[in-house]
């Protein structure tokens, strides 16, 4: 066949479509290691406030994966094929871990808290044997009364017990261990009795346990359910016994006054109805105070209702003050400047309220920027109050005076960073303030707001006054016995409890120390002086 008769050869453009080769990477290469520049300044710089810097860390790898992914989709010039399965098998992994686990929440500092979704179902009901009624609410040998939330006279103490801390040679005694429905309530226990309120399913349950055996003993149960993606699921606060009675309030502002023996409900009133409060962002969180034949709680609610004080036979009202929305502290009993008050911490205040009528004797501004209050305030020399909260917004102690005409007044001494008050409540021990400033624990001087020392990484856990010791809860499930001593960090004894995430306050009812979780209850005897 000659030239002229085929014609020239045919004239092709050249191919847009090439693969790949190492120099079509220099973005991702250049970009992933400024990622890890980031990273590693961020976790450097972060200092005391580890969720900024966990929240900056976040931030950085989710625009890696979208800048990556533009990159990919809109600027690597390769077969299109080759850019479907570098998409398909990077999807892989992602689907994968999203079939096998789930979300479960943030630590303290906000890292993501992943379990797997195999046999991680809630709990739907409790079993009570037939005549576990009977047990009556009797002392237990080496036992003692834990009754409300930080104590029996709520200051975070726990009075007449010594405890041993040499746990080397004498190893707390595990009692029992059981499941429990999601909540961050603690436990309160009288005689034989140690109860806590628990989330099962679309219930709010309030259950009395056997202190030493953990068998359950009495339910009670009604529709409610809180349930947060970061704050979690079921009630926040603890019950409080008072005589044969106890008064339990619930994530989503149910109070319930129930007999102690039985668990038969004597009333109940919902305040988001009743008083028209707005569900706080993290739920309801305030445990009751008992004073007086009143049960006093933080409603948050506007109009002179944010505290609200309930007969303790009826649940009628006896008075209502204050328009501050609730933060998640719980109210107090104390004397300052030589009057008897009720301090509440809300949301922007710090108020001292009068028990009998509810009347706001005064106020101090404690604004958190919309982040939570949490530790109750701790009264100094009679007539000057600690405070502190998380978030880098630190501690502060104020004096209370007294005017000649009678009116109270409340001014500032000293504002520092040195306490930072997260999720957990302080220790008064003499002159010194001691707790975890923001996950590591630490001391302060009260009159000045010098720190003496800080050590010891617990995370956000909780604290309880033993004698001459400090029994910490870490976050992370062990529990710790430190020495109450301000001068330096002497950390004695330790043992491991929970696996997984520990916010729930600790219950020490004498020798027995009664903790849990959103998952898990155990109960340990612990090794006391001479025994």
């Amino acid at each position: 066949m000659s030239f002229e008769e085929s014609g020239p050869p045919p004239i092709t453009e050249p191919s847009m479509e090439r693969k790949a080769g190492l120099g079509d990477f220099k973005f991702p290469i250049a970009l992933t290691i400024l990622a890890v520049l980031a990273v590693i300044g961020l976790a450097l710089t972060s200092g005391d406030h580890r969720q900024g810097g966990v929240m900056g860390i976040m931030v950085v790898v989710i625009l890696w994966h979208v800048l990556n992914l533009g990159w990919l989709v809109f600027a690597w010039k390769v077969e299109m094929r080759l850019k479907a399965m570098v998409l398909v098998l990077g999807m892989i992994p992602l689907l994968l871990c999203g079939a096998l686990f789930k979300l479960e929440g943030f630590s303290g500092d906000f890292v993501p808290v992943f379990t797997l979704r195999i046999g991680n179902g809630e709990m739907a009901t409790v079993t009570i044997e037939e005549g576990s009624k009977e047990v009556a609410d009797d002392s237990v040998p080496g036992g003692g009364d834990f009754l409300q939330f930080l104590g029996n006279e709520r200051d975070i103490r726990v009075r007449d017990v010594d405890l041993n801390p040499d746990w080397k040679s004498n190893p707390p005694e595990a009692m029992w261990r059981r499941e429990v429905g999601a909540a961050w309530s603690g436990f309160a226990v009288k005689g034989e009795l140690a109860i806590t309120m628990e989330q099962r399913k679309a219930d709010e349950s309030i259950i009395a346990y056997h202190l030493l055996t953990g068998e359950p003993i009495w339910e009670h149960h009604y529709a409610a359910r809180y349930d947060n993606p970061i704050g979690g699921v079921g009630p926040r606060t603890t019950p409080t016994i008072d005589g044969g009675d106890v008064y339990c309030f619930g994530g989503t502002g149910v109070l319930t006054a129930s007999d102690l023996i039985t668990g038969e409900q004597h009333w109940q009133v919902d305040v988001m109805n009743q008083l028209g409060a707005v569900l706080p962002e993290w739920g309801f969180a305030s445990s009751p105070l008992v004073h007086e034949g009143k049960v006093i709680v933080s409603t948050g609610a506007a109009n002179e209702r944010s505290l609200v004080a309930f007969d303790r036979t009826t649940g009628t009202q006896v008075w209502t003050a204050g328009s501050d929305p609730a933060a998640w502290s719980t109210p107090v009993l104390a004397t300052v400047a030589g009057r008897q008050v009720i301090l509440m911490v809300t949301k922007t205040l710090l108020t001292a309220h009068d028990p009998e009528t509810g009347e706001a004797v005064w106020t101090y501004p404690w604004d958190n920027r919309n982040r939570p209050n949490v530790a109750v305030p701790l009264v100094y020399q009679g007539d000057k109050v600690f405070l502190s909260s998380g978030y880098t917004k630190g501690a502060e102690l104020i004096q209370v005076t007294e005017s000649e005409t009678g009116d109270f007044r409340a001014s500032r001494v000293w504002k520092s960073l040195s306490m930072k008050a997260k999720f957990s409540n302080l220790a008064l021990i003499g002159d010194h303030v001691m707790g975890l400033d923001d996950g590591i624990f630490a001391s302060v001087k009260v009159d000045t707001g010098e720190r003496v020392w800080k050590d010891g990484r617990y995370g956000h856990g909780q604290i309880l006054v033993v004698g001459d010791h400090l029994l910490v809860t870490d976050e992370g499930g062990e529990v710790v016995l430190l020495k109450a001593d301000p001068a330096e960090w002497t950390e004695l004894a330790s043992m491991d409890v929970f696996d997984h995430k520990t916010w729930n306050p600790p219950c020490l009812a004498g020798r027995y120390l009664v903790v849990r979780t959103h998952k898990e209850a155990a109960c340990y005897k612990l090794p006391i002086t001479g025994q």
